[in-house]
């Protein structure tokens, strides 16, 4: 199935296919647009083809660990964050930095996301 057609889009690069010594392959593969995952697609004409797309966040997490809210704004904001959302998202990041407990951060996680749903507004 992969010689047939049009070949993968140009954003798609190829990085790793591994064999699982089943019928499982894992593809790993790096694109900027869907047009590359639904490339994929075809293989479900001849079996089922699974594809979870994923998301690099490494500079997010980078920031996260070193607690730098304007590295973690500028992650959100490279990944397409409205300006209305990169406030409240950041505010939630540091209110839940300083809460005392991992509890006290679910809290304020649930708090934010209950002013969020009253005020029809979201965070990322």
């Amino acid at each position: 199935m992969l010689w047939q057609g049009q070949g993968p889009p140009v954003d798609m690069k190829l990085i790793a296919v591994y064999n699982l010594m089943t019928d499982l392959r894992v593809i790993v593969f790096e694109a900027e647009t869907a047009g590359a995952i639904r490339w994929w697609d075809k293989l479900n004409i001849v079996g089922a083809f699974e594809c979870h797309p994923a998301i690099d966040q490494t500079s997010g997490y980078h920031a996260v660990i070193a607690r730098d809210l304007s590295g973690l704004e500028a992650h959100m904001r490279a990944r397409g964050a409205s300006e209305q959302s990169l406030p409240a998202s950041v505010a939630l990041r540091a209110e839940s930095h300083a809460a005392p407990s991992v509890w006290a951060a679910l809290e304020v996680a649930r708090a934010f996301r209950e002013r969020a749903q009253a005020d029809g507004w979201s965070i990322s």
